[in-house]
């Protein structure tokens, strides 16, 4: 059994799409580089005050102090929130959530900049903290920009892209769902058969369609007739172009090819294997 979790967790997590890996690996390589690398630095001959990840290190000659702040520590935990959210929960609402987390982590950022800004520069003189306290000492400095805000930036733009896209604007090959339902809008029933033989459900091929466990699924225009109003203990199945018909007993629904999909793969193998999963569509 412990095996088997493995397995499936293995699978999920390699059969990620690239466009949510990509802002995962981009937000985790954030974390790392940030307390090493400043977002920010205020840099003269004497003097330097980088914005970290856990705060502000100001250096002075051969002195180093650190202030420790919460803002670059919030904008570092929205980026790696807005990363790990498309791979938890595999829906289009965690692509909206995950654009607001990488959106807070660029402003959390720029709000970093604007507290040294205002409390630690003042025209042309730059506050020096020491063990008894604060003063400030006249010397002009340089702003340099570094990779972690390049790397926020990038990750918003991405997440924006998989926003507008639905996560699938990278070259890939299409999943089975994908082709399934395209075969089915084009009234080709080739691809519901490949994806009868994914799930392991047995099934037959007859002249007018394809049978298998208490279900006649049948191409719109099938010239054998059935009756849909008293069939006879079978569920029948009738699929076109824009529309499908299920007779269940008396019970007749009208679905698309989606939820069409979705309904075999529920009767036939949702018990035995979860690879049928339409990500970020809804």
């Amino acid at each position: 059994m412990n095996e088997g979790l493995a397995h499936r967790a293995q699978t999920q997590v390699l059969g990620l799409r690239r466009e949510i890996q990509l802002p995962m690996v981009l937000s985790v390589s954030l974390a790392i580089v940030w307390f090493f690398v400043p977002a920010i630095s205020y840099k003269s001959s004497v003097y330097s005050l980088d914005i970290m990840g856990f705060g502000f290190s100001v250096s002075f000659l051969n002195l180093r102090n650190v202030i420790y702040s919460a803002l670059p520590l919030a904008s570092l935990g929205y980026a790696l929130v807005g990363g790990a959210l498309p791979i938890v929960w595999r829906t289009k609402y965690s692509l909206y959530l995950s654009s607001l987390s990488f959106a807070l982590s660029g402003s959390m950022m720029l709000t970093s900049l604007i507290y040294v800004e205002r409390y630690m520069h003042y025209a042309g003189y730059s506050l020096l903290p020491s063990p008894t306290g604060y003063f400030f000492i006249y010397s002009p400095v340089e702003i340099n920009v570094g990779p972690p805000t390049f790397l926020v930036f990038t990750l918003l733009g991405i997440s924006l892209m998989n926003l507008w896209k639905g996560a699938s604007w990278m070259g890939r090959r299409l999943t089975l769902f994908e082709r399934t339902i395209r075969g089915l809008e084009r009234g080709d029933l080739k691809g519901l058969l490949r994806f009868l033989k994914e799930i392991n459900a047995p099934f037959t091929i007859r002249e007018w369609g394809i049978e298998t466990e208490g279900m006649e699924i049948r191409p719109e225009g099938s010239t054998d007739k059935i009756n849909l109003l008293f069939p006879r203990g079978k569920t029948r199945i009738v699929i076109g172009k824009r529309m499908v018909i299920i007779n269940h007993g008396h019970d007749i629904k009208v679905i698309d090819h989606k939820q069409l999909i979705k309904y075999l793969f529920n009767e036939l193998g949702g018990k035995e294997t979860k690879v049928l999963v339409e990500e970020y569509a809804e």
